[in-house]
């Protein structure tokens, strides 16, 4: 039993350290999810909460809330309508589909929304 403590310790104390030096990377290893930065020490904590949370269910001192499987089952859906929106956001985000071929009739300084369609003329609409 000791020299699986120790060497969970070990296991740990590289963890913890390794979170310690990639904290504060703001560019290197920071990856854009959706819109959210991760970043490489977020990742690695991941490495310090579950083996300490598997440990603490397992040795009884942390007990599961009552009405748990109801409160996962509304995690879950909370994550896919988050999901859903998040792919429906990025489905509905579509740049450039028309193209459009004009010919400047008038190059002005100043123009105003009513007078920029007098300043061009398509020529060959897709």
């Amino acid at each position: 039993m000791l020299l699986t403590a120790q060497k969970n310790n070990r296991f740990a104390t590289i963890f913890a350290a390794a979170v310690i030096l990639t904290a504060s990377f703001d560019i290197f290893l920071a990856f854009d999810v959706a819109g959210f930065t991760v970043r490489a020490a977020q990742i690695l904590a991941i490495g310090l909460y579950v083996p300490a949370l598997w440990n603490a269910f397992k040795e009884r001192k942390i007990a599961l809330p009552h009405g748990w499987k109801p409160l996962l089952v509304c995690l879950a859906a909370l994550f896919f309508v988050i999901l859903g929106g998040v792919l429906l956001l990025l489905t509905a985000l579509h740049f450039g589909e028309r193209v459009l071929a004009v010919e400047v009739l008038d190059v002005s300084e100043t123009a105003g929304k009513s007078e920029a369609s007098l300043l061009y003329r398509e020529v060959n609409a897709q």
